[in-house]
Formats: C-alpha cells, sequence, structure tokens
C-alpha cells in the first residue's frame, strides 16, 4: 500500500470523515485492515513457524524468505500488469482475497516442507488484489481528497502493523509448546484466513452494488 504522509490532529479527522463520505470506501477500508492483519500476522510467526514445525535453521529460514521475495517479485511485476487489465479491478480484487485466504489456510496445514514452496506459487495470484482496490479506491474519492483518504489508509496499515505481530505471536505461543491449549502451530494462519475472508464478504457485499465499469 502506498506510504502518505502522517496523518494527525485535524488532517487525520478530515481523512477519517472523507472515508465516512464514501460507503464503497468505507468497505473497501475495512478489506485493506482484514488484509493487512492477517499478512502482519503471517510475517511474524513466519520464522518460529517454519523452525517449530520442520526444524529449519538459518540456511532453511533464508532459503523460504527468498523464495518468498521472489514470488512477491513475480506477483507485481509479472502477474499484477498482465492480469488485473483482463479481469478488471473487482474480480481482481475477489480473486486476490480468495488467494490470499486459501494460501493461508494451506500454510497452516503444509505437513512437509515442499509444500509451503507449492503454496508460495500459489500465492503469486494474491498480489492482484492491492493494486486493484487501490484503483477502485482512486475512482471513488474526489481528487481533492485523495491525500486525506491515501492518509487515513497509511494510518489503517500502520496499524495493523503493530496489532498483526502482536496478535500472531500470541496466537503462535498459546498453540504450541507444552502449554498449549491445543497442538495447533497453523493457528495464526488459520485466524488470518479468517479475517481475509470477512474482508473478502465486506468487499463483495459492496462491490456488486456496483454498476459493471472497464478497468482502466
Amino acid at each position: 500500500m502506498p506510504h502518505a504522509p502522517h496523518a494527525t490532529g485535524p488532517s487525520l479527522f478530515g481523512a477519517l470523515a472523507a472515508l465516512a463520505r464514501y460507503p464503497l470506501l468505507r468497505s473497501l477500508a475495512w478489506a485493506i485492515l482484514l488484509n493487512s492483519l492477517a499478512m502482519n500476522m503471517l510475517v511474524a510467526v513466519w520464522i518460529p513457524y517454519v523452525a517449530y514445525r520442520y526444524g529449519f535453521g538459518p540456511a532453511e529460514n533464508g532459503l523460504t524468505l527468498a523464495a518468498f521475495g521472489l514470488m512477491t517479485a513475480l506477483g507485481q511485476g509479472l502477474v499484477v500488469p498482465w492480469l488485473v487489465p483482463r479481469l478488471g479491478e473487482r474480480q481482481a480484487v475477489v480473486l486476490g482475497l480468495v488467494v490470499s485466504a486459501l494460501s493461508l489456510v494451506l500454510y497452516g496445514l503444509a505437513s512437509a516442507p515442499w509444500m509451503l514452496f507449492v503454496v508460495l506459487a500459489v500465492t503469486t495470484l494474491g498480489a492482484v488484489d492491492e493494486p486493484a482496490l487501490q484503483a477502485l479506491i482512486s475512482r471513488s474519492v474526489r481528487p481533492d481528497e485523495q491525500g486525506a483518504v491515501q492518509g487515513a489508509l497509511a494510518t489503517i496499515g500502520s496499524l495493523m502493523g503493530v496489532v498483526g505481530p502482536v496478535a500472531g505471536t500470541y496466537l503462535f505461543s498459546r498453540f504450541t509448546g507444552s502449554q498449549a491449549v491445543v497442538e495447533l502451530p497453523g493457528a495464526p494462519f488459520f485466524a488470518g484466513a479468517f479475517c481475509v475472508a470477512l474482508g473478502l464478504g465486506i468487499a463483495y457485499r459492496a462491490l456488486r452494488r456496483l454498476a459493471p465499469r472497464p478497468s482502466r
């Protein structure tokens, strides 16, 4: 998500007021918030998860992180420019969120390390939701409110960058080890998948009310 200047005081109030004036934007902002929460949970627990479940050390951790970076680059550089214009923004949002939710579930279920790399390849399709959401938001807001809205969305992203790691590590600690409520190391991923699915439902309901429009 593009970063905007930090919004404080009246500027933050104006940004939140701008969000409230656009029903579609309110729904899409919830989808962004929930997706950001899930992705921050994933990032926070990835290394402890693969170390706990598969016994990964520094070399294996580095390999998975490199694969993660490669798939992200491919998604943003190749998949997004090719797929979003063909699907249109609304379908791209739905596809991206569906793939993100499914990927999180599969990460939590993966019983062997090689499965992680298969899921990583699938997640490249999930990259289409963010640029599609940004395009829809930009078209839904008056030019004089673009900065305020982007500032509010950046504030949401920053907040989830704090909440997500705390929630993810808490869930991981509660569902692993000798003190686990239930042995379920994939719990943060399953919780993240639920968040993304909830965001998908909110976004889908809002997008259904939109009249069909060609993508840019």
